[in-house]
């Protein structure tokens, strides 16, 4: 369990890696669905490279195995579908308002999956984690209700697509938690997962686009950015890639994994949470000079509180 613990606090982090890229894509005109598009092609593209390549050449090795049940991988393409979703809302969110209040309400959307350990039986209903709980909902109230240093000539535009991230973050954490109740021998591999979430993620792409396409106004079609531009961007989303793949390889599905076995499978968005935002946090005050309001920190705090209490 406690490798699976680091392993949790190391996905945290490198969740600060995409809630910049997003942010990024957006200060710069790009959008959140190009940088969506750009970075799952990149880092799909070198998974199936792996999986190819160490199939062929180990196919017996555990980490190339081929085998698996639909079921598992199903819900690990809607995660891909519902993150695509969550990252639009968050991309809408940062445009239109503080990046650092916005990150930390749609993440705290694991109290969803929590929620969801009790009903499955997973993890155990206690007052403990039940506060906890409600210390990040009440986390999302007080963020909800901060003002955006230097943003408030957009008044709280930013709210809605925040809060919408937030369920959507829960419902696409949900998604990957239960692929791992099923059994060991029919889950994908670590490789396969994070292959398999990139094709929902660009299927959601696709159908995104072909609905703009099909019954967006002519604006919005014709907005794009000047081709000197897409350099930079290029440059975003294969950091993005590089971390994500790096991320998901080695440590986001052998987290769930170690933690399931364990029996608390419902501690390991929690523990990824606290170090994500604590992380973001950290990132919006270096690099992006937010200075957080007493109602952001208050909020991420209660948030961080909530994760431990629920972890415990």
């Amino acid at each position: 369990m406690g490798l699976g613990l680091v392993f949790a606090v190391l996905v945290g982090l490198s969740w600060v890696v995409t809630g910049a890229a997003v942010g990024l894509a957006e200060k710069h005109g790009y959008g959140a669905w190009r940088h969506q598009f750009a970075y799952t092609s990149m880092y799909g593209l070198a998974t199936a490279l792996v999986v190819a390549v160490g199939a062929a050449r180990c196919p017996n090795v555990p980490a190339f195995s081929l085998r698996f049940d639909p079921a598992p991988a199903l819900f690990i393409a809607l995660w891909g579908v519902l993150s695509y979703a969550q990252n639009l809302c968050v991309g809408a969110g940062m445009r239109r308002g503080p990046n650092g209040i916005v990150w930390t309400i749609a993440q705290s959307g694991f109290a969803l999956p929590v929620l969801l350990g009790f009903a499955m039986g997973n993890t155990p209903l206690t007052a403990i984690r039940v506060a906890g709980v409600f210390s990040v909902l009440l986390g999302v109230v007080c963020c909800g209700r901060a003002k955006g240093n230097g943003k408030a000539r957009h008044g709280r535009g930013w709210l809605v697509p925040a809060l919408l991230g937030f369920l959507l973050c829960g419902l696409n954490q949900c998604a990957q938690a239960m692929a791992s109740f099923f059994p060991a021998e029919t889950r994908p591999s670590p490789l396969l997962r994070v292959l398999f979430g990139a094709v929902g993620v660009l299927s959601a792409v696709a159908v995104h686009r072909a609905a703009v396409l099909a019954f967006g106004n002519v604006r919005s079609r014709e907005r794009q950015p000047p081709p000197s531009r897409y350099g930079r961007l290029v440059t975003i989303c294969a950091v993005n890639a590089a971390v994500f793949f790096l991320s998901g390889f080695c440590f986001h599905y052998n987290a769930l994994d170690r933690l399931e076995a364990a029996g608390r499978i419902s501690a390991a968005n929690p523990v990824m949470l606290a170090a994500c935002l604590v992380g973001f946090v950290l990132y919006g005050i270096v690099f992006l000079q937010e200075k957080p309001s007493a109602s952001q920190l208050a909020g991420t705090l209660l948030a961080v509180i909530g994760a431990i209490l629920v972890a415990i």
